[in-house]
């Protein structure tokens, strides 16, 4: 829920560039039922994710709520936190998500 991010994101002085991936409930639960259903995993965690991060500002844009970032201007410290490596689970489980990015949901009314 992009509402309940943007506090987080203003108090955690993300960086506009920052990207995030996300992961629609839906997933999730097809990604735990898929982990339930397959042997001999017990014991190992998983990366849930959708296919397309996204970045900070994109989120705070369809929030309407670009303001948070203060005019930043620094460089992106690490741009690779926030985004989760999901090989593993779909290595291991076949899984793929259902809903691959936020506009896939926005488009098919999935949000």
């Amino acid at each position: 829920h992009f509402s309940e991010v943007i506090p987080l994101m203003k108090r955690w002085n993300y960086h506009p560039a920052q990207r995030l991936h996300m992961g629609h409930h839906h997933d999730i639960s097809q990604a735990i039922l898929s982990l339930i259903e397959t042997d001999g995993i017990d014991g190992r965690s998983y990366n849930v994710a959708d296919e397309a991060p996204l970045t900070a500002y994109e989120i705070a844009l369809m929030e309407g709520n670009t303001d948070i970032f203060n005019g930043k201007n620094e460089p992106l410290k690490n741009p690779w936190e926030g985004i989760l490596d999901t090989r593993k689970i779909r290595r291991e489980t076949n899984f793929r998500p259902s809903v691959p990015t936020y506009f896939f949901a926005r488009d098919y009314g999935l949000l």
